[in-house]
């Protein structure tokens, strides 16, 4: 299992200088792998921030409106489980899926296992701040984890120093002329599934 080491940060301009994570493992039916990085940092009054950038220079994007299925589009995504301090994540465990394409679009649920989610309402979608932007030869995402999530679901109303939760991020897309799927902390499924916790990284935050 890999491990992350999420820093207090004072302002999303300093996202910069976290550690950068790689997407990098290519996974079951994939045509391509498009090289995907990631950095994320704790802003202690915000939440988790996160941003990616994958080097593709065109990337499917069909979809505009929030809650619709982004991962048919070429899509970024970061998926979360808080636990008990201690216990690391199971199939039944509570989780966050967060997915963007590049319209800005996104797919966000929550709940405890795959068939127990609900989906973000439109006032969470506005704390967590979905973007994404295009360059010539790359594009980006940029997503927070806020606090109030946290307060609501964990009854924490921040993190702190020594924390432990557990991540993974994924690249992704599910139509047939671009399929490919690729995570951050490898999964050992033989078919696509990128809603497995028992296979996500494990993350500290740590004081820059």
């Amino acid at each position: 299992m890999k491990e992350y080491f999420t820093h207090f940060i004072n302002n999303r301009n300093e996202i910069e200088t976290c550690p950068e994570f790689e997407v990098s493992n290519v996974l079951w039916n994939s045509t391509r792998s498009p090289r995907t990085t990631g950095r994320m940092g704790y802003i202690a009054d915000e939440g988790l921030v996160i941003k990616m950038k994958c080097e593709e220079s065109n990337p499917l994007r069909t979809k505009t409106a929030n809650m619709e299925m982004v991962c048919l589009d070429s899509a970024m995504e970061a998926f979360f489980s808080f636990t008990e301090q201690g216990q690391v994540p199971t199939m039944d465990s509570l989780y966050f899926n967060f997915e963007i394409n590049a319209n800005g679009a996104l797919y966000a649920k929550s709940g405890y296992g795959r068939a127990n989610r609900a989906e973000f309402l439109p006032e969470e979608i506005t704390l967590v701040a979905p973007q994404a932007w295009i360059s010539d030869d790359a594009w980006y995402m940029e997503i927070t984890v806020p606090n109030q999530l946290l307060q609501r679901f964990l009854g924490e109303e921040r993190l702190s120093a020594g924390d432990i939760f557990y991540c993974n991020f994924y690249k992704v897309g599910q139509t047939a002329e671009i399929e490919h799927y690729m995570s951050y902390n490898y999964i050992d499924s033989d078919t696509p599934n990128f809603h497995m916790p028992p296979y996500f990284a494990k993350a500290t935050i740590v004081e820059a």
